[in-house]
Parts: C-alpha cells; structure tokens; sequence
C-alpha cells in the first residue's frame, strides 16, 4: 500500500511529467540523490518513455549501497508490450512481488501523468523494494500480522512451508479444503462463486 501511495507522488507530478520530456539535470539533483533513496528505502527506480527507452534507473541496495544485478528489470530498453508498461487505463497501477537473486522484491509500476492525473502519457515509472528482514519486520508492525517470506524453491524452506508450497502447485488440493468443498454447506455459505478468495488484512 505504501509503495503504491509512493510511486503516484512520483508518477503524477509536473516535474516528473516534464523530465520525461526534457531529462533535465536539476530534477536528477533535487529528487534523485542518495538520501532520497535512503528516506524511501528504494532499491529500485526506473523512468522509461513511451518508446520503452529508459531515461534514468537505479538498480542499488539502499542500506549497503551495493548495486543490483536485475536482468528481469533491464536499465536501458523494455519492450512496450511488457506488463508492467500496459494498463487498462490512465489511473492503474501495477503491483507485486517478484522472485530474484536478492529475494523477494516488491514491486509497482504507474503511467507518468500531469499532477491533476490528466495525460497524454509520457512513460511509466517502476519502483521496487526488497523485502529483507528489516523490511518485513516494518511490515508487521504495521500490519500487526506476524509473518514470513521464502521464495518457492529456497532449499531450506521450514517444514509447514514446504508443505504449502506443494499443494500450491497441485492446484490447491489442501485436504482440508478438499473436505470443505464436499460439504453441502460450502455452496450455501458462499453462494454460486464457491472456491478460493483472496484473504485481506486489516489494520486500526
């Protein structure tokens, strides 16, 4: 949720909007130097055109300064079909997570827009996040959910984990649930659209 919030601060701004245009130097210097990145905590900031042409990226780990190696997230051309470039409609944004070398990396992408949110469009911009220890703890505390992250094919993932990544991938045959959607009372509860939904969270 907050790197949505984010990258709309970023993506629908005048001053992005115009740098797009002109790549001018001043906004590199006021909204691009490394305390912005620290105060944010972005691992990953992408400007591309409509053209696919990368304008600036950063690809650098924000508390060690290490630089990224994400081929996923290239630093010079995409491909204008790309997911991540295409949207239904001026206001969507695209959010996820993404496996990588480093470990799970959050991740959005947004069209570049006028600050009242008005077009044409002039690119999008991708933001990403990593999601280390630190992170998820920040995300805990926010969310009062105590919770883990592995990436599917980590070799040492707990036992309960590992259990849940197999019945992921065979479609979701929990026993359990197997039981549950026997039940007669399954159908009622849920009405015609009986089967998996989306859990959310809330928080106060």
């Amino acid at each position: 949720e907050h790197l949505a919030i984010l990258i709309t601060d970023w993506a629908h701004w005048d001053e992005t909007y115009r740098f797009i245009q002109d790549r001018n130097r001043s906004f590199q210097v006021t909204n691009l130097s490394t305390a912005t990145f620290s105060k944010t905590r972005l691992d990953l900031l992408l400007f591309i055109n409509n053209d696919g042409e990368v304008v600036w990226a950063r690809q650098r780990d924000h508390a060690t300064g290490a630089d990224l190696e994400l081929a996923r997230l290239p630093t010079t051309r995409w491909p204008t079909d790309h997911p991540l470039l295409n949207f239904s409609d001026l206001q969507q944004i695209h959010a996820g997570i993404l496996a990588t070398r480093y470990g799970p990396l959050q991740i959005s992408s947004s069209p570049i827009l006028t600050s009242m949110g008005h077009g044409p469009r002039q690119g999008t911009v991708i933001m990403g996040r990593l999601l280390g220890e630190e992170e998820v703890r920040r995300l805990i505390d926010q969310t009062r959910v105590n919770f883990n992250l592995w990436i599917s094919t980590e070799k040492e993932l707990p036992p309960a984990s590992l259990r849940l990544a197999n019945y992921l991938e065979s479609e979701f045959s929990f026993p359990e649930l197997r039981a549950l959607q026997r039940s007669p009372e399954f159908g009622r509860i849920l009405g015609g659209n009986a089967g998996m939904s989306t859990p959310e969270f809330y928080r106060d």
